[in-house]
């Protein structure tokens, strides 16, 4: 399948729903006036942790981070990735990690990792505090 043609998904923070999106068109998404707040987080000091697995299954690694820190370098977390596809993605918030069930995402490129990660963490901090 064609670059052009990638997918991934995000949560609508708003309506609690799972939304499809081109990789080419996230950008556009992300600033949109419909889902923005799907990407903004309120706590930027809050610290998180991705478990990442490779679409084939065989490398996984462990990112530490905070929203503030996605927010003022998202390339350094591309190139943290050692992989281009992302089979899976769990997201779990470092404070809860003991009862906390992790936001689990499938089949992520690692070109939006950034605008995923920060949708995830938006979406727990909405769950959390509401």
């Amino acid at each position: 399948m064609s670059d052009k043609y990638k997918i991934s998904s995000f949560i609508d923070v708003d309506s609690k729903e799972v939304r499809w999106v081109l990789v080419d068109d996230f950008q556009n998404i992300v600033n949109s006036d419909d889902y923005f707040t799907s990407f903004t987080p309120s706590n930027l000091e809050e610290t998180f942790i991705a478990l990442l697995k490779s679409a084939d299954r065989e490398s996984q690694i462990e990112l530490i981070f905070k929203p503030k820190d996605i927010i003022q370098n998202p390339e350094d977390i591309k190139r943290r990735i050692p992989f281009e596809d992302i089979g899976e993605l769990r997201v779990i918030d470092m404070n809860e990690m003991s009862y906390s069930t992790p936001l689990k995402f499938y089949g992520v490129s690692r070109q939006v990792i950034a605008y995923i990660l920060l949708n995830a963490t938006t979406y727990i901090q909405s769950v959390k505090f509401s």
